[in-house]
């Protein structure tokens, strides 16, 4: 039996993934279920099923002192498709209309999570991306974990997890197979290829620097 450790992200990044994945394969203390909770700060919110194992999650808000957890982290032209597609994240005027390139350059009225309402500066979701995950570089007690390498080399990230919060290797690690989550699209490493024009492109290149990756190294 293991004390509960935390899972953080930017919305659409994996988050369930990951919840599932240490549900599969570590025992942790007491029961993981959790209820239903809203999406979306918009009137007439929309309520979502509840979470098998969601006493792991903490939140897509920013870090807080004191907690060990795991960071999981995706493309963030991937995070950028997944919240478009994902029409209770868009303001209810935008759900039929707005079209991924116009999505990309607008400013968001919500900061974390589509839940909590912006205040302040507005920012689009590359800046709102890149800036989370900046926001978890070096923290202590955080393991920061790739999406793609979740996805593509399951058994190696489990095992890697499993060492950095001090867990027992599972004996084989259990890989999920199937979609999860509360508005699962197709969990796919670089599906943005299929939707982005040159244009969308050149606006992730310039808003995110070309060796941003090279600092969340695994």
């Amino acid at each position: 039996m293991a004390g509960l450790v935390k899972v953080f992200s930017h919305v659409r990044s994996g988050s369930s993934l990951m919840l599932h994945t240490l549900g599969q394969n570590f025992e942790f203390e007491g029961d993981l279920k959790t209820g239903a909770g809203p999406a979306g700060h918009w009137a007439g919110r929309t309520r979502v099923e509840g979470h098998p194992f969601g006493r792991l999650f903490g939140s897509h808000d920013f870090y807080r002192k004191g907690l060990r957890g795991v960071y999981i982290f995706r493309d963030g032209r991937d995070v950028a498709l997944s919240c478009w597609r994902t029409k209770a994240f868009l303001h209810p005027k935008d759900r039929s209309s707005l079209s991924l390139s116009d999505f990309l350059k607008k400013k968001l009225d919500w900061v974390a999570t589509p839940a909590k309402k912006a205040r302040g500066k507005k920012r689009t979701i590359f800046e709102h991306w890149r800036d989370h995950v900046a926001s978890y570089h070096g923290k202590p007690g955080i393991v920061l974990v790739r999406f793609e390498n979740l996805v593509l080399n399951p058994d190696r990230t489990i095992n890697r997890v499993a060492d950095a919060l001090n867990l027992p290797r599972p004996n084989p690690p259990v890989p999920v197979k199937a979609l999860v989550g509360r508005f699962p699209n197709d969990g796919l490493v670089s599906g943005w290829r299929k939707f982005f024009g040159y244009n969308d492109l050149a606006l992730f290149n310039k808003i995110v620097s070309r060796d941003f990756y090279g600092r969340f190294t695994e």
